[in-house]
Parts: C-alpha cells; structure tokens; sequence
C-alpha cells in the first residue's frame, strides 16, 4: 500500500469518524434542548405554583386578620349581650309582679272579643242579607229596564207604521 491509498483509508475513516462525531453532537444537542424546553417548563410551573402560594398565603393573612378582627367584636357582642341579660333579667323579676294584673286584663278583653266577634257575625249576616236583596232589586230593576226599553221600541215601531199608513 502506498501513502495515497493509506492517506485515503485514513481520510474516510476520519471523514466517518467525524459524521458519527457530528451526529452524535446533534443527538446530544437535541437532548440539550429538550432539556433547556423541560426545565423552562418546570421553571414556569414553578413561577405558577409560587404564585399561587403567593395568593394563598395573602388570603391567609386576610383571613387571620379578619379571625383576629372578629374576635374583638366577638368579645365586645359578649359585653353587650352579658349586659342585655341582666337587664332583661331586671325587668323579668319586674314583670312577674304584673302576671295577675295582665292577666286580669286579657280576660276581660277576650270576653269583650267575643262579644265584638258575635256582633261581627250578626252584621256580617246582615249584610249578607241585604247584599242579596241589593242583587236581586239590581236583576229586578234590569229587568224592568229591559221591558221598558222594549215597549219603548215597540211603541216607536207602531208609531213609524201607523205613520206610514197614515201618509200613504
């Protein structure tokens, strides 16, 4: 073999060499940039999930301050209210002594109730009455109405006939 042939061999062994280098380069490449892509991926999720947290933790703040708010009027509603029940427990014991009086009072307004409620009665019965007289005076009047109004057109129709006969 002379040098040319063995410079040849040596040339395309390194020209092959160098292809599978070069492919090798973009494979490696390529796991680089699906990498890069899947790390960016991550990296906004990551940014996504932070803010997130971020949202969660201020609406937990809000919430513990609003706890902490509802708390102090909490404690004061149990002032006021500790304060209501003594004072209506007063005026209970105060009320107690006027049972027998009220009570007094609201039988003799239920007897009265019941008088006014039998007067109801006996009026709206009354009334039912003479609505019903009212009605039938209203149909009967209607009716007479009616007659009136057809003898008036009778006589008015013998009128124009006897008119006509008359002239003719």
């Amino acid at each position: 073999m002379d040098v040319k042939e063995t410079y040849d061999i040596l040339n395309e062994r390194y020209m092959q060499f160098i292809e599978k280098q070069s492919n090798e380069i973009e494979k490696l490449n390529s796991k680089i940039e699906n990498l890069e892509s899947e790390q960016f991926q991550e990296q906004l999720e990551h940014c996504k999930t932070k803010s997130k947290l971020q949202c969660t933790q201020d609406k937990l703040d809000l919430a513990i301050s609003e706890i902490k708010l509802l708390k102090k009027q909490l404690c004061a509603e149990k002032k006021v209210f500790k304060y209501s029940i003594e004072k209506m427990s007063k005026r209970a014991e105060e009320n107690i002594e006027n049972v027998s009086k009220y009570k007094k009072k609201y039988q003799d307004s239920t007897k009265e109730n019941k008088q006014i409620s039998h007067n109801i009665k006996e009026k709206s019965k009354s009334i039912q009455q003479l609505s019903h007289k009212v009605k039938k005076s209203l149909k009967d009047l209607n009716v007479e109405r009616d007659k009136s109004n057809l003898r008036i057109q009778q006589d008015k129709f013998l009128s124009n006939i006897i008119n006509n006969v008359h002239y003719e």
